[in-house]
């Protein structure tokens, strides 16, 4: 309404201007247009005040803090990832979670050390620095509890549920019309795997290639298309439909760990047919 600029850390830019992209939590649901992107340590000028931002995962990885100086106090805006007094982690599995996802964050404000924190519910002011040590303590502490539950060697399987998703998540479904869709898988394991995927879909409705196969190095992402079409004569019965993926994994069967949400504009917002 009035040209505000929106300002965001380099990958909050998908996210906030294509909401039904992903499946996580807490989205605006209209696009808002991103004019600046910042990357890891990247410092910019603001007024009087010079701010230095830097990448903090944990409570999701679209998620940055912002450093500055202001009358002789160190300052942090931490959003929701930093907690006193207890310093707890705060998970949100959806927003993808990793092992070591706070404990980097945690690594940053030790070093940091602000007295002052700004995060997304309140402000808390007169931090002692040693309490950040805590909260290295606790993410440490929330690493090897990972690595104790979890199998060994089995990277982020159990941790983080959108290792293979379908994007966007929200598909305007039109009947007739052919909608590119796309597979963007990271390896979650920490060595070189095979992932197969098989779409899962209407009988009547086409998704080309139906099956794909990708072998991915430790850590490697990778993207995969396909294109879906509904037939023309296609009459949706409900305003949605989900489509998933059979995954495979080095030859293991793990079933339709991902879906997507077709929608179908003849409905209206109660699910009632529209003219």
């Amino acid at each position: 309404h009035f040209g505000t600029e929106v300002w965001a850390y380099e990958n909050m830019k998908e996210i906030l201007e294509n909401p039904a992209g992903e499946l996580i939590g807490c989205l605006i649901p209209d696009p808002v247009r991103v004019s600046r992107t910042f990357s890891d340590a990247e410092s910019f000028t603001w007024e009087d005040f010079r701010f230095t931002v830097h990448f903090s995962p944990g409570h999701c990885d679209y998620h940055m803090s912002m450093f500055t100086e202001m009358d002789g106090k160190r300052i942090a805006f931490s959003g929701d990832n930093v907690w006193p007094p207890d310093f707890l982690p705060s998970l949100i599995y959806r927003n993808h979670v990793h092992r070591t996802s706070h404990q980097l964050t945690a690594e940053l404000y030790a070093e940091y050390r602000p007295q002052v924190l700004c995060s997304g519910h309140g402000l808390f002011t007169n931090i002692h620095p040693d309490d950040y040590a805590m909260f290295l303590d606790n993410s440490r502490r929330l690493s090897e509890h990972f690595d104790a539950l979890l199998p060994e060697g089995s990277g982020v399987l159990g941790v983080e549920p959108s290792w293979i998703q379908i994007y966007p998540y929200q598909i305007a479904g039109k009947a007739g019309v052919k909608t590119r869709l796309e597979v963007r898988i990271k390896n979650p394991v920490p060595r070189k795997a095979v992932v197969e995927f098989r779409w899962v879909a209407p009988e009547e409705w086409s998704i080309e290639p139906t099956s794909q196969k990708v072998t991915l190095e430790a850590e490697q992402r990778d993207s995969r298309s396909s294109t879906l079409q509904i037939p023309q004569e296609y009459e949706p019965g409900y305003p949605k439909q989900a489509i998933a993926l059979d995954v495979v994994l080095d030859g293991k069967l793990l079933g339709q760990v991902t879906e997507a949400v077709v929608e179908f504009q003849r409905y209206g917002p109660a699910g009632a047919q529209e003219g």
